[in-house]
């Protein structure tokens, strides 16, 4: 998605800052693995199948991001507050937040009000119809693609929780 920052289609939703969780999730990973985690946890193929898509939409229809940054954040300021209380109780992580930093998003003070302000800003993207059919049938995919990396061993395994 960073490649794609300047995309006219992409850069109204484009918030670094308050959305990347790349560095939460590496911090979630040391916790419970340790720091030599990529040595033992391997990416699911539902998982590298999602990745892969990412990477061809934006190379090559980066329009097409909008969707799945809408998926992924919003579903994560969402349901993903959920998941952060049932994995606390399930895995019995303390309260302040080690194993759940993917679900912190320190930099949005009001996850409700920052939901909104999103969704007006790709409500307001000057698209083509066409272009946000395209995109609609994206987030469908992403969608998908969600499911069925719940639907993998790690996947099930939290879902279980």
């Amino acid at each position: 998605m960073d490649r794609n920052k300047d995309h006219p289609a992409f850069a109204p939703l484009y918030f670094p800052t308050e959305l990347h969780r790349k560095e939460a999730l590496i911090k979630d990973m040391e916790y419970f693995f340790g720091e030599n985690w990529e040595e033992q946890v391997k990416c699911s193929e539902a998982a590298q199948k999602y990745v892969d898509r990412i990477h061809y939409v934006g190379q090559n229809e980066p329009e097409l991001l909008v969707a799945h940054a809408y998926t992924r954040y919003m579903g994560d300021l969402s349901g993903g507050q959920v998941l952060k209380k049932v994995a606390q109780r399930a895995l019995k992580l303390p309260s302040t937040g080690e194993g759940t930093q993917f679900y912190l998003f320190e930099h949005v003070d009001n996850a409700q009000q920052f939901k909104q302000f999103y969704r007006a800003r790709m409500n307001a993207l000057d698209l083509n119809l066409k272009t946000k059919e395209r995109i609609v049938e994206e987030a469908n995919k992403a969608f998908e693609y969600n499911m069925q990396v719940l639907g993998t061993d790690h996947g099930a395994y939290f879902m279980e929780l």
